[in-house]
């Protein structure tokens, strides 16, 4: 609340994913506004303060007179230099030049140089007129983490024939690439500080998600019934992987959704192993599978994870599913992320817009149910299964309403499951997957990184 108004800050940055088609075209964008009624507030003054890796990159203030500023970023090396603006003694701040656009600035400056996790402070220094300024000690600020990828392409071979391979690291730059055409094992890393004291801190907020995007070409070639992604060696759960076959009509993308609970237990892992092994102190290790193995079983899945980390837990009644009879799906949303590196999810406090879709096994739609709303994150919905057999559940989140503020859509995403019909007896250990064709198959590893995930 400012000035007794709820204020909200939208913030984007533009590409979220670098490459080299991208440099030289970055921009922060901000617009202040009322959360009541989604209208802009006019004569902003916005303090900048941007971190990575503990790092000052930007200390800078700005006014538009419109509201909205966007700043142009030409990410270099060396000293901040505004190239078009304006020192504006009145406001302590930079304005755009007379002639040109209203809260348009080109930056020089050493940010969006490197993916990872950025840091914006953005402190509201005054609003609505141009000579309302707050005292500094009391300004409003907000605070954003907002992670850029780098893209990284390749190509692998089967059978004489290249077929291209894109990783995308959110975390920092990728690493040590190579492909085992025996076992059809793509192997990358990125650097990572596994200082625990730096992990745990409550002030550090850790989220590692890293993107394969395997073409499907490759897929078929292969038979391919399963992925297993692993981090150190150690297979993770669907709970912290998730596969989105829908985005793409090219691609299978696999999204690595590593939150601050799975990546403290990883480093109590690797700092024992450190001392008993030749353990490279300074990276995180991945792996990526395409495995030929048949499956021998599915189970219902009970909990799946969105490519956006909402995790989705699902129970039916009955719990013996049957054909041609109505059963109750309950769904709950929550947030897997877990931010703060509590060992519990975050509720979701919100209404959950969602689509609903049951696919049977040749992709053919059996049951679809869209503009559904799940009240404070949870609802109920009645399904009908055409026939003993087994199905794929697709959960699309199209959007957040959080109290009193506009629909939230940077979290939006797919999970998928499996549906089986008649369900096994009780006593069976449900297995956690993310996609039909691309099922992540559970390994036996730590139990503790399938305890909590998802970005």
């Amino acid at each position: 609340m400012i000035a007794g108004r709820p204020i909200s800050l939208f913030i984007k940055i533009d590409p979220q994913i670098l490459n080299p088609e991208s440099a030289g075209n970055a921009s922060l964008q901000l617009r202040l506004f009322d959360s009541s009624n989604n209208e802009t507030i006019q004569h902003v003054t916005y303090g900048v303060h941007v971190i990575k890796d503990y790092k000052d990159l930007m200390i800078l203030s700005f006014h538009s007179h419109s509201g909205p500023l966007k700043l142009n970023i030409l990410p270099t090396e060396g000293p901040i230099t505004v190239l078009n603006g304006e020192w504006e003694q009145t406001y302590s701040s930079w304005v755009s030049e007379t002639g040109s656009v209203d809260g348009i600035l080109d930056v020089q400056a050493p940010m969006l140089l490197d993916s990872g996790l950025y840091h914006f402070q953005i402190t509201v220094l005054g609003m609505t007129d141009d000579q309302n300024f707050f005292d500094p000690d009391l300004a409003p600020t907000f605070d954003s983490w907002l992670s850029m990828g780098e893209s990284f392409q390749t190509k692998i071979q089967y059978n004489n024939e290249d077929h291209d391979v894109t990783i995308i690291s959110y975390y920092d730059k990728l690493r040590e690439f190579s492909y085992d055409p025996t076992t059809f094992t793509i192997f990358w890393s990125m650097p990572f500080d596994w200082d625990l004291e730096r992990i745990q801190s409550p002030n550090n907020n850790m989220f590692v998600h890293e993107e394969v995007r395997v073409p499907k070409s490759f897929i078929g070639f292969l038979n391919s019934t399963s992925f297993i992604p692993t981090v150190n060696k150690i297979p993770l759960t669907g709970l912290a992987v998730a596969v989105d076959p829908y985005s793409s009509e090219t691609e299978y993308i696999v999204h690595y959704l590593i939150n601050k609970v799975a990546i403290i237990q990883l480093a109590q892992i690797h700092n024992q192993q450190s001392n008993t092994s030749s353990v490279n102190e300074n990276l995180m290790s991945f792996s990526l599978s395409i495995s030929t193995n048949k499956r021998t079983h599915e189970q219902t899945s009970t909990q799946i994870v969105t490519t956006a980390g909402i995790r989705v837990l699902m129970s039916w009644q009955p719990s013996q599913l049957a054909s041609n009879s109505q059963s109750k799906l309950s769904i709950n949303f929550s947030d897997g992320q877990n931010v703060a590196g509590s060992s519990r999810d975050t509720q979701l406090n919100a209404d959950v817009r969602y689509d609903l879709t049951v696919l049977d096994k040749n992709g053919t739609k059996v049951a679809e149910k869209n503009n559904l709303v799940a009240v404070n994150g949870t609802d109920v919905q009645a399904i009908s299964f055409p026939a003993d057999d087994t199905y794929e559940i697709v959960v699309n989140i199209t959007g957040i309403n959080w109290q009193g503020e506009t629909l939230d859509e940077s979290r939006n995403g797919i999970a998928t499951g499996i549906v089986v019909v008649p369900e096994y007896p009780s006593g069976f250990t449900p297995i956690i997957v993310a996609s039909g064709l691309a099922v992540i198959m559970l390994l036996g590893g730590l139990p503790a990184l399938s305890l909590r995930r998802t970005d």
